[in-house]
Parts: C-alpha cells; sequence; structure tokens
C-alpha cells in the first residue's frame, strides 16, 4: 500500500508570523494616519484523519529502504498504524509504511552540517551560499546586510532563551540535528516552496524542521523603521518556535493550545533594534546586525495593540484559551497574559510549562477542541476569567510595565514637507507629513513639476509629536 503524502495526508505543520507591510501615509493636515502594526498572523495545523490513534515512540529506530541510496536508521517518532512518522537525517520527518521497516537497535546518526549543504545542493539550492553557526545552517540568497541581521538574531538569541527555560526548572536538551534557516531571494521562490498568505513573511515548519523566509525589499517603503523593528520580531518569533521543538520543551507536532503556543514565542521575540556595523572577512562594506538583548522584555507592537482593545469582563480571556487558532488581537493577548503569568505567577507558569512540556506528538488526547479551554489552564489559573482579566489590565498598565514601553507609531521618524508660495502680500503654505523618505521625496518632486514658484523644504522629525509640534508653529 503507498502512504499518503504529507501535504495531502497531514498537511504542513508550520508556524508563522506575519508582518503587516505598512501603506503609504500621505495628508495634508497635521494628523498622520500612521500603519496600524497588528500582524494578522495564520497558523496552520497538522490535519489527522478523526479515527487516527498515535502511539508516541520510546528511543526506538527503524531501518528504512530509501528510495535511492543505503538502507538508513531513522528515529521512530510516533505509530499511526499502518504507517509510521519517522525522523530521518536530515531532521525532516516522514511518513513511512511500517511494513517496509524493520526495528534495529544501531543508533540514529543525524545528518553534519556538512552533509546537510550536500542535501541542499542536491534539492534545488545549488547556487545558494552557506554558512555555519554553533548551531544554526544557513541557506541563503539574500543581500549581504539581511543575512547578517537574521544571523545576529538568531545567534545571539539561543544562549539567553535556553538560560531562561532552565531557569524556569525546564529540562532542555542539546538540538539532535542542525537548526536550518533558508532564506529565499524572493516572494514566488518563497511561495514555490509552500504558498502561504501575503502577510506572511516567514514560518517554521515541524516538518521539515526548517525556518524559511525572505527579504522583502518594499517592505519598508511606508514606514521603514517600524517595518525593521517587526521584521526582526519575526525572525526571532520563528526562531523561537525552532529552538522549543529542538531542544525538548515542546515536542515536535504535540498539540500546544494555541495561546501559549504563539505566546512563548512573542515573549521571547522582542529585542532592541540597535544596529552595529559588524565587519566581515569577504565583505566590502561592513553590514548592520541587530542582537537579542534579554528575556520578558515589552513587546511594544502588542502592547500597542492591547491599549486599543475595550474590557470585556473576562471573556477575552476565556475566548482566547478556548480558540484553537488565534487572529493578530489574539497574538497580542497572548503575549501579554504569558508576561503576566511568567512575573506575576511563577511558581503556577512554572508547573504549568512543564506539564504541557510532557504532551506527545499527536495525541489526540490534547488535540484543541473549539470553544473547551485548555484543561491544563484551568488546573493551574483557575476559570475565574474575569478577575484574571483585570489582574491582567492592571498588570500591563501598571507604571512599571509603561515605563519601559515606547508607542511604536509615534516615536519613528517622519518627514514633513512643506511648499511655500509667495502670494502678493501674503504666503500659501501646504504640508505633507508621512513616514516614508519615499514618498516625502515623490510628493515634492510631483509639487515642484506643476509649481516652479513655490520653495520646498522637508523636516525629518524623530517623533509624530515633534512633527505635528511643527505643523502648529506653521499654522500660527
Amino acid at each position: 500500500m503507498r502512504p499518503p503524502s504529507l501535504t495531502s495526508w497531514l498537511g504542513r505543520f508550520l508556524f508563522a508570523a506575519a508582518t503587516l507591510a505598512p501603506t503609504t501615509v500621505f495628508a495634508q493636515t497635521g494628523t498622520p494616519q500612521p500603519p496600524v502594526p497588528t500582524p494578522n498572523t495564520q497558523q496552520f495545523r497538522l490535519a489527522l484523519p478523526a479515527d487516527s490513534r498515535p502511539i508516541a515512540a520510546h528511543d526506538e529506530r527503524l531501518i528504512i529502504e530509501p528510495p535511492f541510496g543505503a538502507p538508513q536508521v531513522v528515529q521512530l517518532y510516533c505509530r499511526i498504524e499502518p504507517y509510521a512518522l519517522v525522523m530521518l537525517p536530515t531532521g525532516e520527518l516522514s511518513l513511512i509504511e511500517l511494513s517496509k521497516a524493520k526495528p534495529t537497535t544501531e543508533p540514529f546518526v543525524p545528518d553534519t552540517q556538512e552533509q546537510l549543504v550536500e542535501t541542499l545542493k542536491r534539492t534545488g539550492y545549488s547556487k545558494y551560499k552557506f554558512e555555519q553557526g554553533n548551531f544554526y545552517l544557513y541557506a541563503y540568497d539574500c543581500s549581504d546586510e539581511f543575512f547578517a541581521r537574521a544571523k545576529s538574531i538568531l545567534e545571539s538569541m539561543l544562549p539567553g532563551v535556553v538560560k531562561d527555560l532552565k531557569s524556569w526548572g525546564l529540562t532542555v536538551n542539546r538540538p539532535q540535528v542542525p537548526l536550518v534557516v533558508l532564506i529565499v531571494p524572493n516572494r514566488a521562490a518563497y511561495d514555490a516552496i509552500h504558498p502561504m498568505p501575503p502577510e506572511v513573511l516567514a514560518y517554521y515548519s515541524m516538518l521539515t524542521n526548517q525556518i524559511v523566509m525572505y527579504e522583502d525589499k518594499q517592505l519598508g517603503d511606508a514606514a521603514p523603521e517600524l517595518a525593521a523593528k517587526q521584521a526582526c520580531y519575526t525572525i526571532a518569533h520563528e526562531g523561537v518556535h525552532q529552538l522549543l521543538a529542538n531542544i525538548g520543551v515542546q515536542k515536535r507536532l504535540a498539540h500546544w493550545p494555541a495561546w501559549i503556543c504563539e505566546g512563548l514565542p512573542e515573549y521571547y521575540c522582542p529585542l532592541k533594534v540597535n544596529s552595529t556595523l559588524v565587519h566581515s572577512a569577504n565583505a566590502e562594506l561592513p553590514t548592520r546586525t541587530v542582537k537579542w538583548t534579554k528575556a520578558g522584555m515589552v513587546n511594544d507592537i502588542r502592547m500597542w495593540s492591547l491599549l486599543q482593545m475595550h474590557e470585556e469582563s473576562g471573556k477575552a480571556i476565556e475566548t482566547l484559551v478556548e480558540s484553537p487558532q488565534i487572529d493578530a488581537n489574539g497574538y497580542a493577548l497572548a503575549w501579554g497574559l504569558v508576561h503576566y503569568l511568567a512575573k506575576k505567577k511563577p511558581a503556577a507558569f512554572r508547573e504549568y510549562l512543564a506539564d504541557i512540556s510532557k504532551y506527545e506528538p499527536l495525541d489526540p488526547a490534547n488535540r484543541p477542541h473549539v470553544g473547551q479551554a485548555d484543561p491544563c489552564f484551568a488546573k493551574h489559573f483557575g476559570n475565574d476569567y474575569a478577575a484574571l482579566e483585570k489582574d491582567l489590565q492592571q498588570y500591563l498598565t501598571s507604571p512599571t510595565m509603561q515605563k519601559d514601553y515606547l508607542d511604536p507609531i509615534e516615536n519613528q521618524t517622519h518627514y514633513l514637507v512643506k511648499s511655500v508660495e509667495k502670494q502678493g502680500h501674503s504666503f500659501a503654505i501646504k504640508f505633507a507629513i508621512t513616514t516614508s523618505p519615499d514618498a516625502a521625496k515623490k510628493w515634492k518632486e510631483q509639487e515642484e513639476a506643476t509649481n516652479k514658484k513655490a520653495s520646498f523644504f522637508t523636516i525629518v522629525c524623530k517623533t509624530r509629536g515633534e512633527a505635528e509640534r511643527q505643523i502648529q508653529k506653521m499654522q500660527r
């Protein structure tokens, strides 16, 4: 019997983080209309037949006959009679027929980074550049600057996240296989691997064990600083997914509730977007990198969203913990809830993490159901959602949290373009304000082409408030 393909039966088990491509902000008034930094992230879940009964494996190995090459020792991940899900030496999960595999006591030997490079070259990436990190293997076809930024974030984040997870009493293992990060050149190449919604710029696949991303060079046209921050957070978010799945904290394909599955990466992904110049041996010019700082920083993009929400007397929390998928506001609320529990209820949160880290791959007992609360949540945090939501609001709006929060819309560079034309004894003044330097330049060029008598000035403002004060001065 031919086993069903992963894409047709199991589908893709992906964790995806979206970055909103802001629309150009351009106003003739003193109040700019900034882009809303609330990505509509879509998560893809593994779809199994309703009657499937996966059985977890316990350090079992099998010998299989691959289509090409010598027999391979693979690690049994779980049994789904009459098939088995196994991990190949590459780190990928593959569905095989149990009848065509034999048990073995031989050790499972993961591929080295060098072997993975050769595999990637044979499977369509021969023209890519490759670089090895401490645990990561990078295959990339993008600008050197984008690669350096992605590498710097992931390499600096790994030890900090591992250290923090250990502080929660979790058992952390060394990754069995290299962590592959694939950076493709454009959206077409990205969607050729797996079509994704347009707002999703990166994802981690639990089946391939790869982070896949691309460099969107048009993303930052409208608000380059906000776009840079969102892109950095996205890389870190997907890095946390990959890390959790490879160090034994979240077993690959284990059904974690959506709120903690996404809330934990949101807790760890904030970083200070302070670029530093790095000189590499082969580069003609230095590149800018961004480094992860520490666990538990305020996620200003998610805080911005939370501050726009209204109190719902517990309904928001109840809906969150009962939802198998979450939307943009759900991501924000998941971040806030994880931050609150980690800081204000650390003992209960530690026990909760210990419990869900025991979830086995594809265990139907933990499969999410719409409208049913995460049983572990009620066990450790209770079900008084109204009281919990009230405490959460007080925590997030407290002086301690707010002093570390900077409004990401307010605190980005704004460009104020002013045209001045003398008309008799007075002056006609027009102005436009935008977060896009390209839009400011374009408006100025268009106006200059139609009005040769006017003089034009561009004022660079550090914040929206500064730009508005400049407008007020003009209007006096």
